[in-house]
């Protein structure tokens, strides 16, 4: 079993307590939404409020408990100084490493006052949580913040490995707004989802405590480096270490880490500084900041940010991808397309139960796709006063887009609203559905203009009209292209590239870089190519090899073809009659290559690059061909029952490989085990048998400095996080592995591999 145990802040403390106790709402709803029921949450506080929603969920599975513990007073860490034993003192820097040490300095005592003062009140709250637990019997504690979201699979995840001393958040994300940023931080990068073996919190504790113990027992009876460690997240896992008891990484990004809300401490201590609360910066080594996303959305349950709520009633094909880009940068939190590929829909819709999906529109505040499109009138019944935006398009330029995109995709919906599950051949009819669904449309609210707008997103006034309709500004200067290479807002991109100092330093840069390229690329042996089914691990790899100096890292690298894996839907363009080039034309697309090169900061000790895409495996042969007996590719096989329940991370419900594409990949694969240029990996291997395997690949590649490959992530150009081995277990997954063992080959390949016997 699994415990949640967090702390609140004394009601003095705060700049409102009813907006902490609502952020505390939201955290609890994410808390509880555990796919694992295995679990329960304390949460210690000076003062209990009644809950503003989801109160059944929450008091299920939570217990709330008041202490009488004072606020931030210079008593209280002068009795911390009395009854406690803490060495190095408390003023001490190495205390504070978070800080600037001139935050504590003469002069300016605030800080230290400050951070002092919450460290105590979490540690000894958090304690008070940890006995109140002990009647559970937990076999792991979860920390986490009263402000932050955690995944949905945490509790599944703790109670299917049993035995290990713990795990830190490592990886996650930042969360500004509607905004979030990938994360990652050796010991752990926010103070949620640090979980710890509950035997082994006992032996620190002690027994001369219990739950109804005041703050100044607990500061003489406790530890007072392990009550201070409970409340520092960074000091955690060197604490433990240091003691022989060493936590291991949590594998997943399973935390959203909400920064620049003005009840965070952080927040309060940076105000303290007088420095910006926005620390939000982009960086290469985690990946690209951008909206929060329909799926990550769901995993965290996070709830919406907007009273009025946007629904997006045009059919596919109308430029609601772009209207969702739009919304996303006014604020909105949109729901992107949910199981419009699935029979589950379909006989929901005919059902009539909607059940499901009035629950999920709890969690967006703008919807756009299918099915959304469809449930106007349930809409406009459960949430009233919103607003719908109906896109339009002439008719037959929209049919030839639509053909264009779905012409070999059958689906379960095409035939509950067209009567086809395929578009092919059945033009008027598609056509009539089309003008049909906006006729309806425009009928339903014709005597309610306030609350529709009819709009061609390809006018030059439609980013006015949006605009003017929500009574929202947006940061584009147009409506904003689906397929653009940076969601970014074009006008903030203006607005940074104007800044002189910031144009010299990019032309230094890019003129740096060119020169070191163009002597460098004469002399590059020939790449390594990390290749295997997609979510097989191929990135991860790459973040590996990555951390040496001799290697640089191409993320996203770009091929001239396929466009198209065989098993996707667009499969007819990327494998059409003479689609391919010569033989020995580069399937690399070198003008990308050559970019990324360029504006990329190359290291002098570079001698070769690595590149992973989720093509590669196909063009094993054509790699060999064109670079020859150098090149190097390492292809990377992943327990297909673990790829294929993976979740897809643009849209809801749906999984990112399908059981028949696994499959061909590890065929294609497999036909190059024996090949002298190609080492085949196992994910699980990099994993457990971690320097066996590294020191195989280094000697593979032709690395005989290992050391850089063994530190990873240090130096590292890029971070990815792990996955979770052994995910298939859970219950939830049954249908879908029975579907992979049907699959055709699926049983060879997980036997050739050794998964099954």
């Amino acid at each position: 079993m699994l415990m949640f145990i967090a702390c609140v802040k004394h009601p003095d403390n705060s700049q409102s307590y009813d907006d902490v106790w609502r952020l505390l709402n939201n955290t609890l709803l994410s808390v509880c939404n555990q796919q694992d029921t295995d679990f329960h949450v304390i949460v210690v506080c000076d003062k209990e409020l009644p809950l503003f929603h989801h109160k059944e969920l929450i008091n299920r599975y939570t217990d709330f408990i008041e202490v009488d513990f004072p606020s931030h007073h210079e008593s209280v860490l002068n009795n911390f100084e009395r009854l406690g034993n803490l060495s190095p003192p408390l003023a001490d820097a190495s205390w504070w490493l978070r800080w600037n040490e001139n935050d504590f300095a003469d002069g300016k005592p605030d800080g230290f006052f400050h951070i002092a003062n919450v460290f105590l009140n979490m540690g000894t709250k958090l304690l008070i949580g940890m006995l109140a637990a002990e009647k559970y019997t937990p076999d792991y504690i979860a920390i986490f913040d009263g402000d932050d979201y955690i995944g949905n699979d945490i509790s599944a995840y703790a109670n299917s490995h049993p035995g290990e001393n713990g795990w830190t958040m490592a990886h996650g994300y930042k969360l500004a707004g509607n905004r979030v940023a990938p994360m990652y931080e050796k010991n752990s990068f926010c103070g949620t989802g640090n979980i710890i073996s509950c035997p082994l919190l006992t032996k620190f504790i002690g027994e001369d405590v219990s739950e109804k113990s005041t703050q100044n027992e607990l500061f003489k009876k406790v530890d007072s480096e392990f009550l201070m460690t409970l409340a520092n997240h960074k000091k955690i896992k060197p604490y433990f270490k240091k003691r022989g008891f060493p936590l291991l990484e949590f594998p997943t990004r399973s935390v959203l880490y909400q920064v620049s809300h003005v009840e965070s401490s952080e927040h309060a201590m940076m105000i303290l500084r007088g420095k910006s609360t926005q620390r939000f910066k982009q960086t290469r080594k985690y990946g690209r900041i951008k909206h929060l996303t329909a799926p990550l959305a769901g995993y965290f349950n996070v709830l919406r940010y907007n009273h009025q709520k946007v629904f997006c009633v045009g059919f596919y094909k109308t430029g609601t991808t772009s209207l969702e880009l739009l919304l996303q940068d006014m604020g909105y939190q949109v729901a992107s397309p949910y199981k419009n590929w699935d029979t589950a829909l379909v006989e929901m819709l005919e059902k009539d139960d909607l059940s499901e999906l009035k629950r999920l529109t709890e969690l967006f505040d703008a919807f756009q796709d299918a099915p959304w499109f469809l449930l106007y009138k349930e809409f406009d019944q459960w949430y009233p006063g919103s607003k719908f935006i109906l896109t339009i398009r002439d008719s037959h330029s929209w049919w030839k887009s639509f053909l264009n995109c779905f012409e070999q995709t059958y689906r379960p919906l095409f035939k509950y609203i067209f009567g086809f599950d395929n578009p092919a051949g059945h033009e008027e009819l598609f056509i009539e559905r089309f003008e049909k669904h906006n006729r309806k449309i425009l009928k339903y609210f014709k005597n309610r203009p306030n609350d529709l707008l009819l709009i061609d997103i390809s006018e030059d006034n439609a980013l006015s009209k949006i605009s003017d309709f929500l009574d929202r500004t947006t940061s584009y200067s147009k409506i904003p292209h689906a397929n653009a290479a940076l969601r970014i807002p074009s006008t903030n991109r203006k607005k940074r590239k104007v800044k002189t100092f910031r144009k010299i330093k990019d032309i230094i840069k890019t003129v740096r870089n060119t020169l070191l390229f163009k002597m460098k690329n004469s002399s590059f042996k020939a790449p390594i190519i990390v290749g295997g089914s997609k979510a097989s691990g191929a990135e991860l790899i790459l973040s590996i090899l990555s951390s040496h100096p001799s290697i640089h890292a191409v993320r996203g690298l770009k091929l001239e073809y396929p466009g198209y894996h065989p098993r996707s839907l667009g499969a007819r363009r990327a494998f059409a009659p003479n689609s391919r080039s010569p033989q020995k034309a580069s399937p690399i697309d070198l003008r990308y290559l050559k970019k990324t090169f360029i504006q990329e900061k190359i290291a002098q000790e570079t001698q070769r690059w690595a590149g992973a895409n989720r093509l590669n495996i196909i063009i094993y042969q054509e790699l060999l061909n064109y670079y020859g007996k150098d090149l190097r590719i390492l292809n990377v096989v992943r327990d297909g029952r673990d790829v294929v329940v993976e979740d897809d991370i643009k849209i809801m419900a749906r999984h990112a490989v399908p059981c028949d594409r696994w499959v061909y990949d590890v065929k294609e694969g497999m036909k190059f085990e024996d090949h002298p240029q190609v080492l085949t990996i196992r994910y699980e291997d990099i994993i457990r048998n971690h320097e066996r395997t590294i020191r195989k690949i280094a000697e593979f590649i032709g690395e005989e400095d290992i050391a850089p490959l063994l530190h990873y992530p240090k130096k590292a150009q890029m971070i990815e996080p792990h996955y979770w081995i052994g995910k298939w277990r859970q219950p939830q997954y049954a249908d879908r592995i029975e579907q992979l063992l049907q699959t055709p080959g699926a049983q060879e390949c997980l036997q050739h591999y050794g998964y099954i016997k």
